[in-house]
């Protein structure tokens, strides 16, 4: 099966006041230069070499030398002719002019760009369609009205001729490895094989509104119109299909694509940027660049953003932070730890793995154990690693990593395990137990309680423990005396448990719902209520206020920093696209936890390592809750059906 794997965010954004917050790029973003030039409109922007060539409707072309980012310069221009789309090819631009009745194409010599000269011209059949032209070698390609696309030869500069004519136009147009695509109520391929006979490949007709705009950036092309992108693949141009359609907040202009990034001018906002690996909105451009997007180009690392009679560079050359990856490829993962450079693995039926990520984008597996039946915990402890599952405890030594070896196996330590300073928390087998674990070798019985329960959660200085139909909180101030504090009966068959300093949620996997407890005084905890989840809610894991939950669809991630409350305010997809089938398969999920600043989502695929900053929609979000978030009823900001359509938050209230 060939695949894409992507971890999805699908973060919008909750009003205009907070949009594309989410992700601060001030230390890869930089603002270079900026020019002024000659001109109250513009249709084109066309960067070619040392160049910047702009097609600027009354004031004609345009030409700023863009040879030093530092100094940008207007070094020519040509108002004899009326300009509505500029192409170059060597040192011949071509300019179409569609003032009604003309219908013309221009051809000019820029070699010498501070004095262009009109060498031809050709009255078009068609009137050529604003910004909408290309031009390869000998031929330049040109949309026209009327649904046709006009083949130009321009061999000759001085006398062009029309080729031909093929039945098929767009808004949009480039050409890439022999193809040209076209932007039209979806995506049209043709081959070049031929140049002066374009034939048609394929044509994908997509949902919404026509797509005004496209750029290609090696087998993706992005397309944007009316509050849309769409991303499409063209591994095979043949058969096209698209992978993610996203709405936009407002209208977007242009788009280039470059290094996983898609740049969106987008009207009377700024510029956005569009994370194709982590499908969502990440960042903005740097204020400096023009509050009026227009049309953009990138060309070595910089972006040329252009306006009517202005011009900005923006340095993109740096590489840009990910919400998220698929880190680790293997199959079946049910728990993991991090010590330092090391990462272990309980790979369910098949042993303890640990890995070496030392490099983090590159993680290796250097060493390997096979266990007894399944395991599904593991913990680092010093140079240990315990393990938990169907056979029971197992102390492991990684003091060689590469060679872990089997050290112990204690018959009263099985269970959901916590490692706080040294002292381990144990629940499992009709006991909580706490252990000295700073010889990790040796550990060392501390105290013990009867308690029915196997989940076990830790917040400063009590442990919650659940049961089947109860939890039970204790008071672990001093782990050699550990101290009952209350029990409260709560519905039966609950999956998973977690607990922030006022809230413990756990997940009903067959009902769709949370269940809320409030602990704000431990003595005497009380039912809270219920949340209606979106799918079937499984595992749970709580950080700083913040609850994420995985389920059937990915990660939903909500502020549970207190009970009268619980709002989503972000989430991720977590799965791949099968490029042979077109489908989306959802990643079957056993486990989330967060380590450090990140959250590792487990699944039967493999790792998935997320940044919890930019799972959030509003990164203020702590125990104190959030005055500005959505309900969970009234904004459905996940792709929960699977279509791969996130709503346009823009049209919502909460």
């Amino acid at each position: 099966m060939r695949r894409l794997v992507f971890l999805f965010s699908a973060l919008l954004c909750l009003t205009p006041a907070i949009a594309y917050s989410c992700q601060e790029y001030d230390d890869y973003i930089h603002f270079i230069s900026e020019v002024d030039f000659a001109s109250d409109s513009l249709y084109e922007l066309c960067i070619h070499g040392s160049k910047a060539y702009m097609a600027a409707e009354d004031s004609g072309l345009v030409i700023v030398d863009v040879s030093n980012y530092l100094d940008l310069r207007q070094v020519g221009s040509l108002d004899s002719i009326r300009a509505t789309s500029i192409c170059v090819s060597g040192t011949i631009a071509v300019v179409c002019d569609n003032d009604f009745p003309d219908k013309t194409l221009y051809t000019v010599d820029v070699s010498n760009p501070s004095l262009p000269v009109v060498l031809g011209d050709l009255e078009l059949p068609y009137a050529p369609l604003w910004g909408a032209s290309v031009a390869a070698g000998e031929y330049a390609y040109v949309c026209g009205d009327m649904g046709q696309l006009m083949v130009v030869d321009i061999s000759n500069p001085t006398t062009p001729v029309m080729e031909n004519t093929v039945s098929g136009s767009g808004s949009d147009i480039l050409i890439d490895d022999g193809r040209l695509y076209l932007a039209t109520g979806g995506l049209t391929i043709f081959s070049l094989a031929n140049p002066a006979l374009p034939t048609l490949m394929s044509s994908l007709n997509l949902t919404g509104d026509n797509f005004d705009r496209l750029d290609k950036d090696g087998d993706i092309v992005c397309l944007v119109g009316i509050d849309h992108l769409n991303i499409v693949d063209v591994t095979d141009p043949n058969d096209p299909f698209r992978v993610w359609q996203q709405n936009l907040l407002n209208n977007p202009l242009d788009v280039a694509v470059s290094n996983g990034y898609a740049y969106i001018p987008v009207e009377d906002e700024d510029m956005i940027i569009y994370s194709l690996q982590d499908l969502w909105v990440s960042g903005t451009l740097p204020e400096e660049a023009p509050n009026h997007s227009a049309y953009i180009d990138i060309l070595d690392g910089v972006a040329f953003y252009a306006e009517r009679g202005h011009m900005v560079l923006i340095d993109i050359s740096s590489e840009f932070p990910s919400i998220a990856s698929y880190w680790i490829d293997m199959p079946g993962v049910w728990d993991i730890d991090i010590n330092g450079n090391l990462t272990a693995i309980a790979a369910f039926g098949d042993g303890l793995k640990i890995y070496d990520t030392s490099t983090p984008s590159a993680p290796t597996l250097i060493g390997e154990l096979a266990l007894d039946g399944d395991i599904y915990d593991v913990t680092f402890i010093g140079t240990t690693v315990y393990v938990d599952g169907t056979s029971g405890r197992v102390i492991v030594d990684v003091a060689t990593p590469s060679a872990p070896a089997v050290y112990d196996t204690p018959d009263s330590m099985g269970g959901e395990m916590y490692c706080i300073d040294d002292i381990g928390y144990f629940a499992s087998g009709g006991w909580f137990r706490t252990y000295n674990l700073s010889d990790p070798y040796a550990p060392q019985l501390l105290d013990e309680i009867e308690s029915s329960g196997a989940r076990l959660a830790i917040v400063d200085s009590i442990a919650v423990v659940h049961g089947y139909d109860d939890i039970i909180i204790y008071d672990i101030t001093d782990p050699n005396n550990l101290i009952l504090l209350s029990e409260l009966v709560v519905p039966a068959g609950m999956y998973d448990m977690s607990a922030t300093r006022n809230v413990i949620i756990m997940t009903e996997l067959l009902v769709g719902s949370l269940t809320l407890v409030d602990i704000s005084d431990v003595s005497s905890p009380v039912m809270a209520g219920q949340v209606t989840t979106r799918n079937y809610p499984e595992n749970v894991v709580c950080h700083d206020g913040i609850a994420y939950v995985t389920d059937r669809r990915g990660v939903a991630v909500y502020d549970a920093g207190h009970t009268d409350n619980i709002s989503i305010v972000g989430g991720f997809l977590v799965g791949e696209y099968d490029i042979d089938t077109a489908e989306w398969v959802d990643d079957h999920l056993n486990g989330i936890t967060v380590i450090g600043d990140r959250v590792y989502v487990l699944g039967e695929m493999g790792v998935h390592r997320a940044n919890m900053q930019c799972s959030i929609v509003n990164n203020d979000c702590n125990d104190n809750g959030i005055d500005d978030l959505i309900e969970i009823a009234d904004n459905p900001t996940i792709d929960w059906n699977g279509d791969g359509i996130i709503p346009n938050l823009s049209d919502s209230t909460g």
